[in-house]
C-alpha cells in the first residue's frame, strides 16, 4: 500500500474512529492520542492491510482495543469529565427549538452513557455510525445473538429512560 493508498482508504476515517473513541473516552484529548495510535498502528500494517476485506472494521477494532486499554489501565481517571463544545445552530431555526435540540441531545447522550460498556459501543456503532451487524460482529469480536440481544436491551433501555423522564418529569442524575 502507496502513501497515496493510504490517504485514500485509511485517512478518510479518522472522523469514526475519533467519534468512537471519544464515546469509549470521553474526552477529546484522549481521543485524539487513540486516533494517532490508530493511525501508526495501520500505517505500521500497510503491507497486511490489503488482505483485510473491510479496513473501516479493521481500524474500528483497533480502537476499540487501544480504548479498553486505556480504560483499564491504572493511570487513566474515569472520573475527568470532558467539557462537550459547543454547536451552532442551524440556520433558520430558532433559539427555542435549538435549545430542544440541543437538551434533547444531551440527554440521550447521558442515558447512552448510563448503559453498560457492551451496550453503549454497539449502540454507538450501530445507530450513530451506522454499522451494519456483520461489520459490528467484525469489530467486537461477539456472536451476532450476543450483538443483536445488547442492542434490543440498549433501546429498550433507552426507550424506558426516556418514558419515565417525559412521563413523569424525572431527571437522570
Amino acid at each position: 500500500m502507496t502513501a497515496a493508498d493510504f490517504n485514500r482508504d485509511v485517512f478518510p476515517l479518522k472522523n469514526k474512529i475519533f467519534r468512537f473513541a471519544k464515546r469509549m473516552l470521553k474526552i477529546d484529548a484522549d481521543a485524539e492520542d487513540i486516533t494517532q495510535e490508530v493511525f501508526i498502528k495501520l500505517w505500521r500494517e500497510q503491507k497486511d492491510i490489503q488482505h483485510f476485506n473491510n479496513i473501516d472494521a479493521f481500524a474500528m477494532t483497533i480502537t476499540k482495543h487501544l480504548c479498553l486499554d486505556k480504560l483499564k489501565s491504572p493511570k487513566y481517571q474515569a472520573t475527568t469529565v470532558a467539557i462537550e463544545g459547543t454547536e451552532m445552530m442551524q440556520a433558520g431555526a430558532t433559539p427555542h427549538a435549538h435549545a430542544e435540540q440541543t437538551d434533547q441531545r444531551a440527554l440521550m447522550s447521558r442515558i447512552i452513557d448510563g448503559l453498560p460498556e457492551q451496550q453503549k459501543m454497539i449502540v454507538h456503532l450501530r445507530e450513530i455510525e451506522g454499522y451494519e451487524f456483520e461489520e459490528i460482529v467484525t469489530i467486537t469480536g461477539m456472536n451476532m445473538n450476543v450483538v443483536r440481544i445488547n442492542l434490543s436491551r440498549a433501546r429498550k433501555t433507552i426507550k424506558e429512560e426516556l418514558i419515565k423522564i417525559y412521563k413523569y418529569g424525572l431527571k437522570i442524575s
